[in-house]
């Protein structure tokens, strides 16, 4: 059962203080929220939520603790017993939301005082500002950054207006979660980019943020900035990308901009690199042999990798209740709607001979939210190193490389277990379709439910590579 605590953290500052936090807690989990202020035990009255009259700044202490409280319940009645994670993102999604509302207001306030001065200026001094935005309107134009095929230029501001306006109409036709990352994503694109030496390089070079200048060369320089300044992985540089397309989108249809479609061309999926391995069926085999040798943690892990990989499902499809069976004359397939894109996968049961889709499902009861896709990460991890430790297989090194301003780089070297993901499943399933069973790509498009072929040749494409070698090798 969920619960909001108050707590002192578990480590103190010389003084012998502990920052104070209301800490909500769901199992083992549990997100800290901090109050900014470090207080000893004696200081703090945990029945009563409060701090004590003892503390110079009681009264501001007390009214933030109230407001985290308020914030939290207020969360709680949306989403009762709600995963820790969940409940952080919809906490830093109502901070932003509170944030934007503040800056809002401060501009609509400095906007009206604004007219109230202009309405009061004599003539000559309206047609001065007039004449000096005309003149630099003209500089702007002239300018060699800004130069575009059409009069039709729009400013930096225009592009800050669009994406407020795409926020106000977008949030209206989806759930809140999906807009968390919009607001972070303006301020990094618009605020601290444009900041940024990368985006003033890019400036020197012609690729100024304007509407017909949305092309690939300055979504490179994002990227770039995004991997090597903000620390950022392939999965938040994904998620970048497809909300950016979203908005431009939006903007091109909606609100009648022209944008340069070269962006089009950019792709989401950075080059194939070797930071993969490829699960065999042997392996599967295997791993299916040690269900009952493993604790009962470790056997949901195990009989979800064989699952997924047997299936090809993404991990998030496979962790779902209520996975449907559908009987077609004298053979039976899994089908269901797919977590990224509106439509559905439909998998043949049948093309196992031994039959463990169908024991699993009616094992868990056709539910198979078993752990979470963390766990399997990290427990699949151990196991894997654990299990081929025992078969015997020996792991040698592998080096692994990063994509630097385009290059590929050295970035240390990782043994075969510790590439594996969940990924590394799907990766696996479809790997073995297309080289082993020789399916072809539509096919496999049409039981994944995916409609975009370049994700399906992403996931062989490497290893058509190595098939290569293996029989120039004979």
């Amino acid at each position: 059962m969920a619960t909001v605590k108050l707590v002192l953290a578990s480590y103190k500052n010389k003084k012998g203080e502990s920052p104070l936090q209301v800490r909500y807690v769901r199992g083992k989990d549990n997100f800290p929220i901090s109050v900014n202020i470090s207080l000893r035990e004696e200081d703090v009255d945990y029945a009563r939520f409060r701090v004590k009259r003892s503390v110079p700044e009681w009264v501001a202490v007390n009214k933030h603790i109230d407001e985290i409280e308020a914030r939290l319940k207020r969360i709680l009645s949306k989403y009762p017993d709600a995963d820790v994670k969940l409940v952080k993102e919809m906490y830093n999604f109502e901070i932003q939301q509170d944030e934007e509302r503040k800056q809002n207001e401060e501009l609509a306030a400095i906007g009206t005082k604004g007219m109230r001065v202009i309405t009061s200026l004599e003539v000559e001094e309206k047609e001065e500002q007039i004449n000096q935005l005309k003149a630099e309107q003209a500089e702007l134009k002239a300018s060699p950054y800004y130069s575009v095929k059409d009069s039709n230029l729009e400013s930096l501001k225009d592009l800050r207006d669009s994406f407020d306006e795409f926020l106000r109409r977008y949030s209206t036709k989806v759930k809140p979660q999906s807009l968390r990352n919009y607001p972070q994503l303006k301020n990094i694109l618009l605020f601290d980019f444009l900041e940024s030496d990368y985006y003033k390089k890019a400036a020197s070079r012609g690729l100024v943020m304007c509407w017909h200048n949305l092309n690939e060369d300055l979504f490179e320089v994002f990227k770039v900035y995004c991997y090597e300044e903000r620390k950022y992985g392939d999965g938040n540089w994904g998620k970048m990308v497809k909300m950016l397309k979203t908005w431009l989108k939006y903007s091109q249809m909606t609100m009648k901009k022209s944008i340069s479609d070269d962006y089009k061309a950019f792709k989401r999926t950075r080059p194939v690199l070797d930071d993969f391995i490829i699960i065999k069926e042997d392996e599967i085999d295997m791993i299916w042999n040690e269900r009952n040798s493993v604790t009962d943690r470790e056997r949901k892990v195990l009989d979800l990798m064989v699952f997924v990989w047997l299936t090809g499902l993404r991990i998030n499809e496979a962790l779902k209740n209520g996975l449907v069976l559908e009987p077609h004359g004298d053979k039976i397939y899994l089908t269901g709607e797919t977590d990224k894109n509106d439509s559905e996968y439909f998998l043949p049961t049948w093309r196992d001979p031994k039959n463990r889709i169908i024991t699993l499902l009616e094992e868990y009861q056709y539910n198979l939210k078993l752990c979470t896709d963390v766990e399997v990460n990290r427990v699949g991890k151990l196991l894997l190193k654990r299990l081929y430790e025992k078969w015997g297989i020996h792991q040698k090194s592998k080096p692994i490389y990063k994509i630097k301003h385009g290059k590929k780089v050295f970035n240390g070297t990782k043994y075969r277990y510790e590439l594996f993901t969940t990924r590394t499943l799907r990766r696996s399933a479809i790997w073995h379709w297309y080289y082993i069973w020789g399916w072809r790509k539509e096919k496999i498009m049409a039981m994944v439910g995916n409609k975009d072929i370049d994700v399906i040749n992403v996931y062989i494409r490497k290893q058509k590579e190595d098939k290569v070698k293996m029989f120039e090798n004979d």
